[in-house]
């Protein structure tokens, strides 16, 4: 209780003060995890100042909001918008890191991680780099050319030097410290994304059970598999939802109407958790590249069965059991219908994914707060 005290008159006599930046908010699992380390460091007496395009729904005394310029008609993406996020948020955050005299700065991304580079030199605050995926192998997956690679390669490189490494797997960890022999971190570490809270649920197997595919909408998460799957399971009970939005979306719907499946999979879009999760039974994962899969997690802690892609991020999290081979849609198949028509099956796999759902039971707030900020009076 002492100790608590202390933080606490300590942060109000002089309170850290965080820099930090996105360009604005956005559905998904990166947003969701960033502003939740924004709450926890507010929740412990921080001052956080941000620059963004758009203001984060986050109302605290604390929290600022410093709007970058962007003429409000104009789209957020695109050539020109990059390049003036780049070269203007690296300058607009350097004047913010002198005038607010900030203290730490951390970033989700190695865009921002590089842009804070000049603020980190000229302030020289505590600087932690959290990952949540690996962005110069995702762009790889797309087809980027090596001119594109090469130049993201640097940007990495800028964003690691002399920062805290926060990865959220040990594949991920490891493969982007293996790519650079001079950009070194000065620490590294894994923190896993946590689940808040686990639901149980009864042990039978539902009626006509609700399989579902939760995310973006994009070539790496592989939402076509669904697709595949409700047209070669045609004729069962089952019920197919994609639930999400995002790039491949109007090819999805395109897809469904070719392969005559409007009646069988359902284009459902962004809706809140609580809509969506009780009515899922299976959540289907098969993702080409994951850095800490959300959706994963969130089925996990709703209590649903999961099957995921046989990738290192996934191994990491779920049994062998739960995990399928990409490219045997043969396999993902026979995983549906065990469960479907085998009740022992559905209990031992239920069973199994509630384990993996209390190991994921921990105070995240705490530990991202702790890695941000470091060393705090709390902590002596």
């Amino acid at each position: 209780m002492g100790s608590i005290c202390v933080f606490t008159m300590e942060a109000e006599r002089n309170p850290p003060r965080v820099l930090t930046a996105y360009y604005k908010p956005k559905p998904g699992g990166l947003c969701k995890r960033y502003f939740r380390a924004i709450r926890a460091l507010l929740n412990r007496g921080c001052v956080v100042h941000y620059l963004a395009v758009e203001a984060f729904p986050i109302q605290h005394a604390n929290c600022h909001f410093h709007r970058l310029y962007w003429p409000r008609r104009w789209a957020t993406s695109g050539a020109s918008f990059w390049i003036w996020l780049h070269f203007a948020g690296t300058v607009s955050l350097a004047v913010l890191a002198v005038r607010y005299r900030v203290t730490h700065a951390f970033s989700f991304s190695i865009n921002y991680g590089a842009m804070l580079l000049p603020s980190r030199v000229i302030c020289r605050p505590r600087y932690c780099l959290v990952l949540r995926a690996d962005s110069l192998f995702n762009n790889q997956l797309k087809g980027a050319g090596k001119v594109l690679q090469a130049l993201e390669h640097c940007v990495e490189s800028l964003a690691l030097v002399r920062g805290h490494l926060v990865a959220v797997s040990d594949a991920l960890l490891t493969r982007v410290q293996s790519r650079h022999r001079l950009a070194r971190p000065s620490a590294a570490e894994v923190l896993r994304n946590d689940i808040s809270s686990t639901q149980s649920r009864r042990g039978e197997i539902p009626t006509r059970p609700h399989i579902a595919f939760v995310g973006v909408l994009e070539a790496r998460k592989n939402p076509h598999l669904l697709l595949d799957l409700a047209g070669v399971t045609r004729g069962q009970q089952l019920r197919w939802s994609i639930f999400g939005d995002g790039p491949q979306a109007n090819l999805l719907r395109a897809a469904i109407l070719e392969r005559g499946l409007e009646d069988v999979v359902r284009m459902r879009g962004w809706a809140p958790m609580a809509e969506y999760w009780p009515s899922i039974d299976i959540l289907l994962h098969p993702a080409m590249h994951e850095g800490a899969p959300n959706a994963v997690l969130e089925a996990l802690g709703a209590g649903c069965v999961v099957f995921a892609s046989d990738i290192p991020e996934h191994r990491e999290i779920l049994p062998s059991s739960m995990l399928l081979g990409l490219g045997d849609i043969r396999r993902w198949r026979q995983a549906v219908e065990s469960l479907v028509v085998g009740e022992s099956a559905w209990t031992s796999l239920r069973e199994r994914a509630n384990q993996c759902a209390q190991a994921l039971v921990f105070d995240w707030d705490e530990r991202i707060a702790t890695a941000i900020l470091g060393r705090t009076v709390r902590d002596g």
